[in-house]
Parts: C-alpha cells; sequence; structure tokens
C-alpha cells in the first residue's frame, strides 16, 4: 500500500499476493472511507509516495 495525494494505492490483486489482511486492510479503509485505488502502481509513484506500508 502507498499513499499519494490523499489516496491509498494498492496493486491489483493480479500483482500482488492476495490475503485476509489484505482484504481486511482494504475492507477497513472502504468503511472509514479513505479513497482506495486498486490498480498498477508506477515505480515513479513509489518513490514519490507520501507514505508507504
Amino acid at each position: 500500500f502507498i499513499v499519494k495525494k490523499g489516496r491509498v494505492l494498492t496493486p491489483h490483486a493480479d500483482y500482488c499476493l492476495p490475503g485476509i489482511t489484505r482484504a481486511t486492510v482494504m475492507d477497513l479503509l472502504v468503511k472509514e472511507q479513505f479513497i482506495l485505488e486498486e490498480r498498477r502502481i508506477s515505480l515513479s509513484e513509489v518513490h514519490t509516495a507520501d507514505e508507504e506500508w
């Protein structure tokens, strides 16, 4: 997961290992009304992210 300009970005499950923890985090983000985008993340976005976790 990375945070960039107030949005939480995560790679689509085709590009990472889907699991219970990832699904739980995504559910909590949506429940708390964070903007969540599941998509390809460029290396440039990783380098310029506000947060990474």
